[in-house]
């Protein structure tokens, strides 16, 4: 288990994604892992509850995301209820979805297509949205500034079936499930 935000909370993330607080300053909300051999990466986040209800919340998140990311594609693949054992864990919900961004700003046709995992846990008692995303590489563009990285793994961390993408999302709900709220003070 890893502590997040001082330990305030735990959670199973994979011993492949480094914490990247390590390396440069990471905003008090979030914190955030990263691959070093890919470009996968994991970012929890709380966040003031949004208005939308039940799946269109989960939905709403990753539309925020995708404008944020400048997503030059974006698709909701599914979305369905998430059951967490987290006692102050109201309503859960995971998604799965698809955009194409291009990395830290580059042009337009730089454009990687990534598989986004994204649970949403909504903790009513403080007014709180607790987001937890991970980023998976689905193709990775010639003209990304990640190609070469890539090409030099032989591909490694790139999603390339539907048998992955499910291997994915199992192992991030199994992930999320792990979660176990310490302290509520976290919370304000």
């Amino acid at each position: 288990m890893v502590e997040l935000f001082g330990g305030a909370m735990l959670m199973d993330v994979p011993s492949s994604l480094t914490d990247v607080s390590q390396l440069r300053e990471i905003p008090d909300h979030q914190e955030v892992f990263a691959s070093k051999t890919s470009d996968q990466n994991l970012i929890i986040e709380i966040l003031e509850p949004v208005d939308q209800q039940n799946q269109e919340a989960v939905k709403y998140h990753f539309e925020q995301v995708a404008e944020i990311n400048e997503s030059l594609e974006t698709q909701v693949v599914s979305t369905e209820p998430l059951g967490i054992k987290e006692p102050l864990v109201d309503q859960s919900f995971v998604l799965v979805g698809c955009q194409k961004v291009a990395k830290f700003r580059e042009q337009r046709d730089a454009g990687n297509s990534i598989v986004v995992l994204m649970a949403l846990m909504r903790i009513g008692r403080f007014q709180a949205d607790l987001l937890v995303t991970m980023n998976l590489p689905l193709e990775i563009s010639q003209k990304s500034s990640s190609f070469e990285s890539v090409k030099m793994t032989g591909g490694e961390g790139l999603v390339q079936s539907d048998a992955q993408v499910a291997e994915a999302k199992s192992q991030f709900i199994a992930m999320v499930r792990s979660l176990v709220i310490k302290d509520t003070g976290l919370f304000g």
